[in-house]
């Protein structure tokens, strides 16, 4: 990778880590200060929503940079990368969190926090349950779908690579939800979508994405705040984001 390409990811992803902390910072509930509530959701609830999918696209993208072929040995060292820097964290994690769990719910003076779901009452499928598949801390759900999509990689590389507009169909129908991935823990539809958008650009698009600027950012960023500030305000007159309440 050159230092350039490195170096803006460094900066996108620095940016993106700062909108998930706000994308997680929504808390007003009601429209008692309207001015606030706007904002707060225009940030939360908005402009702050597109990191998460940016960070499935780079994680796709940096799957396949300067993959041109893609034979088995190649995909077993990336998938034994991969268990060491997503796989690996995601499993001591969430032990952690069981750690933490159990012993709040053990101590009398915090006991009285948890109503239900003691971990001391569960049984030991239940328990490995929590540590590999609903983790207590929900946030590694990213992990956990990323690994998944990772173990999927050689069916994405053959679709992208050999018959790249039906990845491109597939993906458009995801997102409009024509086509619907049925609830599980391991994949939904736009998680999987925009994984399989940055695989397209690490296979197809790379020189686009090496592009220091291009001219329709602006005007597109512009469009896209835009868009977003007519839904916050439309949310906001019907008050639907309490129904939903945030990400």
């Amino acid at each position: 990778m050159n230092p350039y390409l490195s170096t803006k990811l460094k900066y996108i992803s620095f940016v993106l880590m700062v909108m998930v902390v706000f994308l997680h910072s929504h808390n007003l509930s009601g429209k008692g200060d309207l001015l606030n509530y706007y904002v707060q959701n225009f940030i939360s609830n908005g402009i702050t929503k597109i990191s998460v999918a940016l960070f499935f696209m780079i994680s796709g993208y940096l799957f396949f940079f300067q993959v041109e072929a893609f034979p088995i040995p190649s995909w077993l060292q990336k998938v034994q990368s991969r268990t060491r820097s997503i796989l690996l964290p995601y499993l001591l994690w969430s032990l952690w969190g069981m750690l933490l769990f159990f012993t709040l719910q053990s101590l009398p003076y915090s006991r009285s926090f948890f109503n239900s779901d003691v971990l001391a009452e569960q049984s030991i499928p239940q328990l490995l349950y929590i540590w590999l598949v609903k983790p207590l801390p929900y946030q590694l759900w990213f992990l956990r779908h990323l690994f998944v999509f990772v173990l999927a990689t050689p069916f994405i590389y053959l679709v992208t690579r050999y018959a790249p507009l039906v990845l491109l169909i597939l993906v458009a129908l995801l997102l409009l939800k024509i086509l619907d991935i049925p609830d599980n823990d391991f994949i939904d539809n736009r998680s999987f979508s925009y994984f399989c958008i940055g695989c397209y650009l690490g296979i197809h698009g790379r020189q686009q994405v090496l592009k220091t600027f291009s001219t329709w950012a602006i005007p597109a960023l512009v469009v896209w705040w835009m868009l977003v500030a007519l839904r916050i305000g439309w949310i906001v007159k019907t008050g639907l984001i309490i129904k939903f309440g945030g990400i």
